[in-house]
């Protein structure tokens, strides 16, 4: 099997554990207020990780995938920043440059689980900017709102 699929399933099964964590301390109020915290820095350790471990073994999908991590978890950090628009200018920032630095890694190695990782984040952003923006828009503008 191939190292970066296994890899991938190792972090998939660290990242299900943390996740059951979360979901099964949910109604402490102490742990609800700090997870999101938690969530990030557990992001950040792991993407400096691989980001490391991707420049010793001169791999540049883990360099990748660790910069990506370390990208998208800088994006939380623009819940600390009081000004509105500067937050939302870094947190659109930050997960662009995420997206871009995937896309990066799909062009430059042609690895399938790029493609995939890019295609998911697409749909989802998809839906996401369709879930946020446009259908409270059409149902502001309907009979129902």
């Amino acid at each position: 099997m191939n190292a970066q699929i296994i890899l991938l399933i190792i972090f998939a099964v660290i990242l299900g554990i943390f996740l059951c964590l979360c979901y099964s301390f949910h109604k402490n109020e102490a742990w609800a207020r700090s997870r999101n915290k938690i969530g990030a820095i557990f992001m950040s350790i792991t993407g400096f990780s691989l980001f490391l471990w991707g420049l010793e073994t001169k791999d540049v999908i883990r360099t990748t995938l660790g910069i990506s991590l370390l990208l998208a978890s800088a994006s939380n950090l623009s819940d600390y920043i009081k000004h509105e628009l500067l937050s939302r200018i870094l947190e659109v920032l930050f997960t662009a440059s995420s997206i871009a630095t995937i896309l990066y890694g799909y062009v430059t190695t042609k690895n399938v689980i790029f493609g995939v990782i890019t295609l998911f984040i697409l749909v989802t952003l998809l839906f996401g900017l369709m879930f946020s923006y446009i259908i409270p828009k059409i149902y502001k503008h309907s009979d129902l709102g």
